[in-house]
């Protein structure tokens, strides 16, 4: 009984070590405008937010890899309209 616990033990260490490497990350993971909003959809984080003057989206395989996302405008709004600035 007592080797059964000396692998278990051993095993959870592992699996600790395992998990570490995989990285880590804090919050917020990407410093953006406002009204950030975030949706996995197929295998692809989206995340959304807003800007002073436009609403942008971003595109990753990976949660906190947002450096290489593929990123499009969402929206412009036309100049000199009321909304067209501080969204």
């Amino acid at each position: 009984m007592m080797l059964f616990y000396s692998l278990l033990a051993v095993l959870t260490v592992l699996l600790g070590f395992v998990h570490a490497q995989d990285g880590t990350f804090t919050n917020p993971i990407l410093d953006v405008g406002a009204d950030p909003w975030m949706i996995k959809h197929e295998g692809y984080y989206y995340l959304t937010y807003t800007t002073a003057t436009n609403i942008t989206i971003l595109r990753s395989q990976s949660l906190t890899d947002w450096e290489n996302a593929e990123l499009k405008l969402a929206f412009q709004p036309p100049e000199d309209e009321d909304y067209s600035t501080d969204l």
